[in-house]
């Protein structure tokens, strides 16, 4: 992490700065001074951080540290939500636009469903969609030459094994006698998947629509994406950084700024989300009984049937009881 921490403290507003005025208390001036010696001894974790209280402040009552390492603890240990196939939060970028010939994009994620969008930006000729698809991490991305996908995939098993994973993304766009040469990157854990393209025309790596993470209002219907739902499980630390600037995406949407906007129950630290296995009608008499549905307008319900031909097939129509 190395440094990270204590610029985190102070970039971020981890502990509000003591007013300028006069009248600061010595507790304030302390407070004040403590953040400075943080920053001059750039502790690299919370172990480092104690020892800078207790080595160099002793004088500093206790409180004031253990305000102190528990602010930072709740908030690295807060840079997780829960999506549960009906949430996610997007970042807007319209009056901020991403333009850059460098980028990257970082995320962890926990789960146990096969597919879910995780992030996506962009629009038609322009965009960046990473999913997870039959259980292996796939990034489809356009910079105005045509779409192509990467695939990883795990040496044994599948990423959905409610373990946490880890996802690093990087474009890199170079010129060369007129024409744009964009190398992407990306790893799952270690393992790598990359690739290199030409564009017709150079342009620089960009973005003015919304960053979503864990879902969208349509996820069918973003450009290049590979799946049709939305997350479940846990994404924590998304941060999109570039030549100029980092988004530290999880950390905004647990502070409410006012580029995000947050949909559904969000849950700011990571639940269990059971599994959606599929179930086997073994039999014509086999159905399943659904608990009665109340909607004042209309609704509706969907379901996936398995691609390979049944001897004898047949419509599947939902029914209601009698009187119902």
């Amino acid at each position: 992490m190395d440094g990270a921490m204590y610029r985190e403290i102070l970039a971020n507003n981890l502990l509000p700065s003591p007013s300028q005025s006069p009248d600061l208390n010595p507790i304030e001036h302390l407070w004040r001074e403590l953040k400075v010696r943080i920053a001059q001894r750039q502790p690299r974790n919370l172990k480092d951080l104690e020892k800078v209280c207790m080595e160099e402040w002793a004088k500093i009552p206790d409180a004031v540290c253990a305000n102190l390492v528990k602010t930072y603890r709740k908030r690295k240990e807060e840079s997780v939500a829960t999506f549960k196939g009906n949430e996610f939060f997007c970042y807007d970028l319209s009056l901020t636009p991403i333009q850059s010939s460098t980028d990257e994009i970082t995320l962890s994620f926990r789960t146990l469903q096969r597919n879910g969008l995780m992030l996506h930006t962009g629009k038609s000729a322009d965009y960046v969609n990473l999913s997870l698809k039959s259980g292996a991490v796939w990034l489809v991305i356009n910079l105005g030459s045509g779409a192509f996908e990467a695939l990883v995939e795990p040496v044994n098993g599948k990423f959905n094994d409610n373990a946490w994973h880890d996802v690093r993304v990087t474009r890199n766009l170079r010129q060369h006698a007129g024409i744009g040469h964009a190398m992407v990157t990306i790893s799952v854990d270690g393992i790598l998947t990359t690739t290199g393209y030409t564009q017709e025309d150079y342009t620089m790596l960009g973005s003015d629509d919304f960053f979503y993470i864990g879902g969208s209002p349509n996820t069918a219907d973003l450009p290049g994406s590979p799946v049709s739902n939305n997350f479940m499980g846990c994404l924590k630390d998304v941060v999109y950084k570039n030549n100029d600037f980092k988004l530290e995406l999880s950390r905004l949407a647990i502070e409410r700024d006012p580029k995000i906007s947050l949909n559904g129950d969000l849950v700011f630290r990571c639940e269990d989300v059971a599994a959606l296995d599929p179930v086997t009608f073994e039999s014509p008499e086999s159905f399943i009984a659904l608990p009665k549905w109340n909607t004042k307008k209309t609704g509706s319900i969907s379901f996936r049937l398995p691609h390979h031909r049944t001897q004898r097939p047949a419509p599947v129509q939902p029914r209601a009881p009698p009187g119902n």
